[in-house]
């Protein structure tokens, strides 16, 4: 069964819109700009259009590990919050998700999708079938 990725995230501002698309480029981003009246550009990004692998992780040239959300966090102006969904899934058999929220000054939320059969155990007080096992 054939694995599929997508990511996307929310629409943001940035500060300094060449900056960052040099950077997304650098990052094998794209991006899509919307303007909202009254409030200017607003970017929102995806890595489904150079191989669909996922947010990048790992920089092949450097032969190190990337840390997107404070590469992404320097080019956000103060109190802006930028989110990152990635799903992944194989049909018909699993699906995972997860949330990254990063904010100007660095700071990250992280959130995964099977984080709600915790939260539906805590809810109901009821033990549901996670792959095949009661979790």
């Amino acid at each position: 069964m054939p694995l599929t990725i997508a990511t996307k995230s929310n629409y943001f501002r940035v500060k300094d819109g060449f900056a960052f698309r040099q950077w997304l480029a650098s990052r094998k981003l794209d991006y899509v700009i919307k303007d909202i009246k009254g409030a200017g550009p607003y970017y929102a990004i995806t890595a489904d259009k150079h191989g669909g692998l996922g947010w990048p992780a790992f920089d092949s040239d450097k032969r190190e590990e990337i840390d997107l959300p404070a590469e992404l966090a320097v080019h956000l102006p103060e109190n802006e919050v930028a989110v990152l969904f990635e799903v992944t899934a194989v049909p018909a058999d699993h699906a995972f998700g997860s949330s990254i929220a990063v904010r100007a000054d660095g700071k990250v939320v992280r959130l995964k999708t099977t984080d709600i059969y915790d939260m539906a155990k805590k809810v109901f007080g009821k033990k549901i079938v996670v792959e095949g096992r009661l979790k």
